[in-house]
Order: structure tokens, then sequence, then C-alpha cells
């Protein structure tokens, strides 16, 4: 199957890199601010922790099966078009939930705001894939989709929520949507010509393979830790006031670290930015030897989030690089998915039975050799 683009200078365009980063930001837009989401429904609804639970798991069960399998769509779909869709099925839903207002519509709607977020997502990887500046695009097109839904869960909950309860956090999302709508028409025009997939060559890709594995597993263990942060201040005795502030410093840095990321990526590559970024990992675990305090444990979580969001662009990039068939790339949005969901429960489920110390471990490991797979690949093709 081949892709004509009309020219390459329309990928690498300002209005491409525009449509890129909104369909970014739109793909993990409600998946950042699940918590807040699934929050206001539960109390809306008066939901128990299991229907709570069924809801997040519907959720991404949507968005990894449109992720898994965006390898054999991705090339083989008019972008722009399926981005109108993708927006239709997301506010669609959206007014789904607000029309039926109960469990049962909850839980259709949030399987295709799944589907649609995975859709969005996919093809903002996929397109930055194919421009001339990789590494940087991936770093810069980060900085919206970490800061617009830090500032969005800070002030929505302060202004519409008090008084407007979960239509008034629903209606706020639509109009995200509608206003990144607006960029559908920048997406890149493609045209296909559908052939069969080569599954013995994407089989054969063992670097982009390998590499997709290394971002699976270094997220799972970092989104893993991350997480758990609130639940671990607590048990530090951290008070939720110094909580609240970690977390909005965390915040802002998920979205610093990228755009520093992208102000040097042409200047050092990738090994070494990656490299440095698994030493600094590695030293923000050793603050955890340190005398538990909101000193001590805020530097931990403030180093882990600026090394691991400064390394992540170069990642996605080093993906791309190895990807030899053209299909792989997008799958990084399957790699983070399934990493979320894996990282969150092994994680969980040490802390409950070995303590907090072995959740540690787990999520050092993963970041770690996750990583070191991604080095790997990068050495081989630099």
């Amino acid at each position: 199957m081949n892709i004509d683009l009309q020219t390459q200078s329309t990928l690498n365009s300002k209005r491409t890199f525009a449509s890129f980063c909104s369909l970014g930001l739109a793909g993990v837009f409600v998946f950042s601010i699940l918590p807040l989401l699934i929050g206001t429904i539960a109390s809306e609804l008066s939901l128990t922790p299991i229907q709570s639970g069924t809801i997040i798991s519907v959720y991404y069960a949507g968005y990894s099966l449109i992720a898994i399998t965006s390898f054999i769509w991705f090339n083989r779909v008019i972008w722009r078009k399926s981005v109108r869709i993708g927006y239709f099925l997301a506010l669609l839903s959206i007014v789904a939930i607000i029309i039926m207002n109960d469990y049962q519509g909850v839980l259709v709607s949030m399987v295709f705001l799944g589907f649609s977020g995975a859709l969005f997502f996919s093809i903002s990887m996929g397109i930055v894939a194919k421009t001339e500046k990789v590494d940087q695009n991936y770093a810069f097109k980060m900085v919206p989709e970490q800061l617009v839904p830090s500032i969005f869960v800070i002030i929505i909950p302060l202004f519409v929520i008090d008084k407007y309860g979960l239509n008034g956090l629903l209606i706020s999302v639509m109009a995200l949507y509608a206003i990144l709508l607006l960029f559908a028409n920048w997406v890149p025009d493609n045209k296909v010509e559908i052939v069969k997939i080569d599954f013995k060559s994407i089989v054969k890709s063992t670097s982009a393979l390998t590499a997709l594995l290394g971002l699976l597993i270094s997220f799972a263990g970092f989104l893993g830790l991350w997480g758990f942060v609130e639940i671990i201040a607590r048990e530090y005795n951290i008070s939720s006031d110094d909580s609240s502030v970690l977390l909005a410093l965390s915040l802002l840095t998920s979205a610093v670290a990228p755009f520093l990321s992208g102000l040097v990526s042409e200047r050092f590559g990738r090994l070494k930015p990656i490299m440095f970024s698994l030493f600094a990992a590695i030293i923000s675990f050793t603050l955890l030897f340190v005398e538990a305090s909101i000193y001590s444990f805020g530097a931990f979580v403030l180093v882990l989030i600026a090394s691991y969001f400064f390394a992540l662009p170069y990642m996605f990039a080093s993906i791309a690089k190895a990807d030899i068939t053209g299909e792989l790339s997008v799958l990084s949005s399957a790699a983070l998915a399934i990493g979320s969901m894996l990282g969150a429960y092994l994680f969980g489920m040490f802390m409950e039975f070995l303590g907090v110390n072995f959740a540690y471990v787990f999520s050092f490991i993963t970041i770690v050799f996750g990583m070191l797979l991604v080095l790997k690949v990068e050495k081989k093709h630099c």
C-alpha cells in the first residue's frame, strides 16, 4: 500500500504541525483527566468502586483495541476523514452521557471515547513519524498534551464542577473538542491504495519491535508509580496541601521536560539524551534512601518525571527510525496504553502484598530495562 502525499513540504508545514499537536491533545485528553472524570461521574451517579473501575476498564479496552490494530489501518484510511469521524464519535459519546445520565450509558459511551482517543493519538504519532524533524516534532507535540490537561484539572473543579457538576465538566470537554476540530482541515491530505499487509516484513522488523517493547516496559514502570504518588505521599504523612503542590509541579515538569528535549534534539542526537535520562532516573531512585519528607519524596518524583519525559520523544523517534516497514511507528500509542494498564495493576499488586519498597523495585527494574532496550536499538541504528 502506497501513500501519495501531495508534497513532502506539506508534512513539514506549520499547518501540519498544528494538526498533529491538536490530534495528540485530543488523543490523550480524556486519558489524562480520567481520575477527575471518573470521580465526578461516580459522585453524580452514586457508583460503587467496582462500577467506577469497570468504566475505567472499558475505556482502556476501547482505546487499546484501536491502538493495537493501528498498524493495520493507519496507512489504509484517509486521515482527514477519519479524524472528522473521530470527533463526531467523541462528541456524540459525551452528549449520550449527558442525555442518558446512567451507568449503562456511561459504559457504552466510554468505549467509544476510547475508540476516538486512540484514533486521534495513533494518527498524530504516525504523521510525526513521516516528518523530517521527527525528534523535535515528537517533543513539541508532547507540550500541549501535558500542559492543557494540567491546566484543565486545576481550573475546572474550581470554576465549573462546583457550580454545574458533571454536565459542566462534560460540556467543557466538548468545547475543547470543538476547538480542536477546527484543526482537522489541516491534517495532511493522503491518498491510499490498498494492498495486502506484509506480516513477514513486520515480524522481521526486530529493531522496531524491540524498541516498542522497551517503551511498553519502561512506561509500565513509570506510570505504575506515577498513578500511586498521592497514595504513597499519604503513607509518608505528607499533607494534602503539600501533595497538591507536588502534583501541580509534577504536571508542569511533564510539560517543560519535552519542550527542553525539543530545543536540544538537533544538537545531541538520540543516544546521549536517552543515556542522560536513564542516568538521571537511576539517580532519582537513590533519593528514596533519604529520610522520607516532602522534600526528599518531592525531589524523587520531580527528577524521575523530568528524566522520563525528557527521554520519551527520543524513544518515539527511535521506534520511527527503526521501523523499516512504515507500519509500526503508530504502535507507540498501543505500547503506552498497554503499559498503563499493566503498570497500574502490577505496581498496586506489589504495593498491597509486598509493600511500597517492592513496588519501587518493580518500577526501577522496568524503567531501566525498558530504556536499555531502546538504547540498544538506537545504538544499532545511530
